[in-house]
């Protein structure tokens, strides 16, 4: 069985590493990630069971590969170094749009493109919404995603979250697309696995 490749998107400081990590450590799917950077994980050093360039596997059977500019290459090494993997999660990087990640996935032909999720930083979202710098790239990545969850969520003041639902709903997000971060992880990536966008 191929693996169902989802990309996890979201602007700088939205929460994408901190999900993905949670993703990974706390399910007994057999996951592969492709990061940027392993650093950004802080995975525990007790919890490394090898090391190969640029490829490091973990205790709990999860295999982590940075990118390198080569999503095709770091899908193909994960996939070799570890046969049998169920899901692997693609960190884009903050000002990329993670659809256009998922068109790169599927012509891969030994992987199977899964969800497109953005993370939402619900605590700081309204005022950079309202930046025009990055008011488009934040519009392009929740539109064209499946999902979008909301992180930061306990932190965030009311006022915040809520009108971070506003703008949501504004650009056509409705209930069904949004998930909690540290709450409802799963439920985007335990569903079926057909793309529900219906977008450009």
């Amino acid at each position: 069985m191929r693996p169902v490749v989802h990309s996890i998107g979201g602007f700088l400081g939205a929460g994408k590493t901190t999900t993905i990590h949670r993703l990974m450590m706390q399910s007994d799917v057999r996951t592969g990630v492709v990061v940027n950077d392993f650093g950004a994980l802080n995975i525990d050093e007790a919890l490394i069971a090898s090391r190969g360039g640029n490829v490091v596997g973990l205790t709990n059977g999860c295999v982590c590969c940075t990118i390198d500019d080569d999503l095709g290459g770091a899908l193909a090494r994960l996939c070799a170094v570890a046969p049998g993997l169920q899901r692997i999660f693609v960190e884009t990087s903050g000002v990329s749009d993670p659809r256009k990640t998922a068109q790169i996935v599927a012509l891969e032909a030994t992987v199977t493109p899964g969800r497109v999720v953005t993370v939402v930083n619900a605590y700081d979202f309204p005022t950079a919404f309202k930046d025009n710098y990055l008011h488009d790239t934040l519009k392009r990545q929740i539109v064209r995603a499946d999902y979008v969850m909301l992180s930061h969520v306990d932190v965030a003041p009311e006022p915040s979250y809520n009108k971070t639902l506003d703008a949501l709903q504004a650009l056509g997000i409705g209930c069904a697309r949004i998930v909690l971060g540290g709450q409802e992880d799963e439920t985007c990536f335990t569903l079926s696995t057909d793309s529900t966008f219906a977008g450009p």
